[in-house]
C-alpha cells in the first residue's frame, strides 16, 4: 500500500452560524412569521380575500426559510415563535367542521347516536332549538363520518363546555403538543431541533389547526407520539399512539404496516385492544361507515390522479375510486415490501394516498408534514406552497355561497411538484437521500452525540481471486483517503489469492465456512475502523468515495447506507441494470454487495449484528438496517464488474435474481424463517460449470 493521505475532518466542517448577523436575520425571520400570522388572523375566513392570503402563505413560507438557516438549534428559538404564531392566529373564524365537532358531543350527552341520527333527523328537534352553532354544521342529512374514538374526545370536550372556542382551544394544544413532541423526537434521532420547523412554522399548521381547529391534530399526536415511542423501545406505547390516529382518522390504518416489525409485532396485541375499545360505546354495525363510503365515491375536491380516472371512467366517482383505492392497497404493499423503516414507509404511503384520493383538503396536507421534519422530501415540500393555490376556490364559494372546483387550479397545483420531481430525478443527488438533510454546511453539527467516523476498514470475501486482486489494490493505492485496514476472509482458495493478498499488506483471515455472508462475519471481530465497508474484490474504488463516505457520515449521523456505481462495461443491458439497482437502492432502501456497503462498526448491535448466512447476506442487511434507520445512499464512486453478466445467461440470471429476492422479501414479510444455506446450494448448483472463478457472486 503507498503511504497514506491525511484523513478528512469530519469534525472540522462549518458549524451552524451563530454570529449577530445570523441572530438578527433570524429574529427578521420570526417577526415576518409573526406579521403574516397576524394579517392571517385577524383578516377573517381564508376566502375573504385569496390572493391576499396566497401571497401571505408564500410569504411565510419565505420568512420561514430565513429563520431554518440562520436560526440557532436551541429549544426556546422554536417553542416561543410556535406558540406566539398559534396564538396570533386564534381570532381566524373556524371551519364549519367545528360546528359538527360540538353537535356531535352535545347529543352524545343527550344519550343519542351520532352514526345512527344525522343533525336533521326529527328526535333531535328539541336540540337544535337550543344549538347557536346549528346553521353552520355542514352536510346535516348524513351521519357521523369520523371513529369512534374521536367521538369520545367531542364528548368529553362538550362536558367541559360545548362552545366554538373549547374545541379550538382544545385542537390548539394540540397541534402546540405535536411541537412538542417532534423536538423531543428530534433530539432522540440526534437531528437538530430547527427541523421541528418545518411544521411548526408552516402556515398550512397554523392555518388548519390554530385556525380553522380541524380535528386532524389529534391524529397526528399519535402519529408522532407512536414515532417516538418507536426509537425509544417503547412498543406498546407505540401502539396505543397509532390506535389513537386511527381513531380520529382511518387514514392512519396506511401506516400501521410500518410499524409491525420483528422487534415490534408481540406487542400488537396492544394496538388491536385499543382499537377495540371505543367501538363498545357505539355497538358494531356498518352506520360506522355509512358516510365514509358516500364521502369516498360521491364526492371529489382537488384530486388529482383520481381525477384522471374519472375523466377515463366517463365521470364515474365509484369506479374511480375503486381503482384508486385497489391502486394504494397494492402500492402500500410493495412499499412495505422494499421498506420497512416506520418514517420513510410512512412518507412514501401518505404520498401515494394524495395522489389517488379523490378529495385533498389543505388540512389533509397535514398528514404527512410532521414526517418531513424527518424526510424533507423536496417535491412534498413544494406541494406544501402550491396548495395555496386552492384559496382562490375558497374565494369563489366565499363571494356566492356555492362550491366551485375551478380544474386549472387542481392542475396547477399537482403539476408544479410532479414537475420538480420529474426534472430532479435523473440528477446525481437522490430526492429521498438522507445526505439531503446535511446538503449544505448548516446542517453540520459538533455536538452529535454519534461516535466519530474517521477511520475505515474495508472487508473482502474471497474464494479464487488471483486475477481480479491486483487491479482492486491498485484502485485503493489511489484513493484520497486510504483504508486503516484490508480484512481479506478467503474460504479455502487454491490459487495465489492468498499471496497477492498478503503481498499488498492486508490481513488475511481464513474462514471455515463459504458463504460471502459466513466470511464477512467472520472478518467484523477483527476490524478496529469507526466504519466497515464491505467490498468485492473486482470492485473498483473512485478516488474519492471513501472520503466521501466519512463526511457524510458524520455530517448526517447516519450510521449505515450503500455508495452505488457504474458497471464497467458499455453494454446498454448492463447501464440499464445499474439505472434499476439506483431504483432499488435510492428508493426502496435494498443494495447489493456490489454497491458498496458500509456501516459504522459501533452500530452492528443495534440491528442485531451482521446476518452470517452464505446467499442474500446483502439484502437481509439492508432490511435490517432500513428498520433501524434510514440509510445513507451516495450515488457513485465505485465501479462495478460485468464478469457475472458476460459469463452466464443474462436472462436466466436476472430471473434467479429477482426469485430469489422476492423470495426472502416475501418471507420476511410474512414473518417466515428463510433456508440460506439451501438457497445457497440451489443456486451455485445452477451456475456449476458457468464459471469457477465467481464462486459466491450473485
Amino acid at each position: 500500500m503507498s503511504e497514506s493521505a491525511p484523513p478528512p475532518q469530519p469534525g472540522k466542517q462549518p458549524s451552524l452560524r451563530t454570529d449577530n448577523k445570523s441572530i438578527g436575520i433570524a429574529l427578521a425571520g420570526i417577526l415576518g412569521l409573526c406579521f403574516c400570522a397576524l394579517l392571517f388572523g385577524f383578516g377573517g375566513m381564508v376566502g375573504s380575500a385569496p390572493i391576499r392570503n396566497i401571497l401571505l402563505h408564500l410569504g411565510m413560507l419565505g420568512f420561514g426559510y430565513l429563520w431554518w438557516k440562520h436560526t440557532p438549534s436551541k429549544l426556546l428559538w422554536i417553542l416561543l415563535p410556535a406558540a406566539a404564531l398559534r396564538l396570533l392566529m386564534l381570532p381566524m373564524p373556524v371551519s364549519d367542521d367545528v360546528h359538527r365537532y360540538v353537535w356531535e358531543g352535545m347529543i352524545q350527552l343527550e344519550g343519542a347516536n351520532p352514526y345512527l341520527l344525522p343533525p336533521d333527523a326529527e328526535p333531535l328537534a328539541p336540540l337544535r332549538a337550543n344549538a347557536p352553532y346549528w346553521e353552520g354544521i355542514n352536510h346535516k342529512d348524513l351521519t357521523a363520518i369520523y371513529p369512534p374514538g374521536v367521538m369520545l374526545i367531542f364528548r368529553g370536550l362538550a362536558a367541559i363546555h360545548p362552545s366554538l372556542l373549547c374545541f379550538k382551544l382544545a385542537i390548539l394544544i394540540t397541534d402546540f403538543a405535536v411541537v412538542l413532541l417532534l423536538v423531543a423526537l428530534l433530539k432522540n434521532m440526534g437531528r437538530q431541533l430547527r427541523w421541528a420547523g418545518l411544521y411548526a412554522f408552516h402556515p398550512l399548521a397554523l392555518l388548519c389547526f390554530a385556525g380553522e381547529a380541524h380535528l386532524d391534530a389529534f391524529m397526528l399526536l399519535g402519529i408522532v407520539g407512536a414515532l417516538l415511542a418507536y426509537y425509544r423501545k417503547q412498543y406498546a406505547l407505540m401502539f396505543i399512539g397509532l390506535a389513537l390516529a386511527v381513531h380520529v382518522k382511518y387514514v392512519a390504518l396506511l401506516i400501521l404496516p410500518f410499524f409491525i416489525l420483528r422487534t415490534t409485532w408481540r406487542h400488537s396485541w396492544v394496538f388491536g385492544l385499543a382499537l377495540l375499545l371505543p367501538i363498545f360505546a357505539f355497538g358494531f354495525g356498518p352506520e360506522l361507515l355509512a358516510t365514509l363510503k358516500e364521502f369516498s365515491t360521491g364526492m371529489h375536491y382537488n384530486g388529482s390522479v383520481h381525477q384522471i380516472f374519472r375523466l377515463l371512467f366517463q365521470g364515474s366517482g365509484s369506479a374511480a375510486s375503486i381503482v384508486s383505492l385497489l391502486l394504494l392497497a397494492g402500492g402500500v404493499m410493495v412499499i412495505r415490501g422494499f421498506n420497512s423503516h416506520p418514517v420513510e414507509g410512512s412518507v412514501a404511503a401518505l404520498a401515494l394516498l394524495l395522489l389517488l384520493a379523490p378529495t385533498v383538503h389543505l388540512w389533509y396536507f397535514c398528514w404527512i408534514l410532521p414526517l418531513l421534519c424527518l424526510i424533507p422530501a423536496r417535491p412534498l415540500l413544494i406541494l406544501g406552497a402550491s396548495l395555496s393555490l386552492t384559496y382562490l376556490n375558497l374565494g369563489s364559494y366565499f363571494k356566492t355561497g356555492i362550491w366551485i372546483e375551478h380544474s386549472w387550479v387542481s392542475w396547477l397545483v399537482w403539476m408544479s411538484p410532479l414537475l420538480f420531481f420529474a426534472f430532479r430525478l435523473p440528477r446525481r443527488q437522490s430526492l429521498y437521500d438522507a445526505a439531503a438533510v446535511a446538503n449544505d454546511a448548516a446542517t453540520v453539527t459538533n455536538d452529535s452525540t454519534k461516535p466519530r467516523a474517521e477511520s475505515i476498514s474495508i472487508l473482502v470475501p474471497v474464494l479464487n481471486e488471483e486475477n481480479e486482486l491486483p487491479g482492486f489494490f491498485q484502485s485503493l493505492d489511489n484513493t484520497l483517503h486510504q483504508p486503516l485496514e484490508i480484512l481479506i476472509g478467503d474460504a479455502g482458495s487454491t490459487d495465489q489469492t492468498v499471496s497477492i493478498a498478503e503481498a499488498n499488506g492486508a490481513q488475511v483471515i481464513h474462514c471455515s465456512e463459504k458463504g460471502r455472508g459466513n466470511q464477512i462475519a467472520s472478518l467484523i471481530p477483527h476490524a478496529s475502523g469507526d466504519v466497515l465497508f464491505i467490498a468485492h474484490a473486482d470492485m473498483r474504488f473512485e478516488p474519492h468515495v471513501l472520503a466521501k463516505i466519512l463526511v457524510r457520515m458524520q455530517a448526517t449521523g447516519i450510521d449505515f447506507g450503500s455508495v452505488g456505481g457504474s458497471f464497467d462495461s458499455t453494454s446498454p443491458f448492463l447501464r440499464r441494470i445499474a439505472w434499476l439497482n439506483q431504483l432499488r437502492a435510492r428508493f426502496g432502501g435494498i443494495s447489493f454487495g456490489d454497491q458498496g456497503q458500509f456501516i459504522r462498526r459501533d452500530a452492528l448491535e443495534t440491528i442485531g449484528g451482521f446476518p452470517a448466512q452464505p446467499l442474500l447476506e446483502d439484502v437481509e442487511f439492508s432490511l435490517r438496517m432500513r428498520e433501524r434507520e434510514r440509510p445513507l445512499y451516495l450515488k457513485g464512486g465505485i465501479r462495478i464488474s460485468p464478469r457475472k453478466w458476460e459469463q452466464r445467461d443474462k436472462g436466466r440470471h436476472t430471473k434467479q435474481v429477482i426469485h430469489l429476492v422476492a423470495t426472502c422479501l416475501f418471507a420476511r414479510f410474512w414473518g417466515r424463517k428463510q433456508d440460506a444455506s439451501a438457497q445457497y446450494k440451489a443456486y451455485y448448483r445452477q451456475n456449476d460449470g458457468v464459471n469457477t472463478t465467481i464462486k459466491h457472486k450473485k
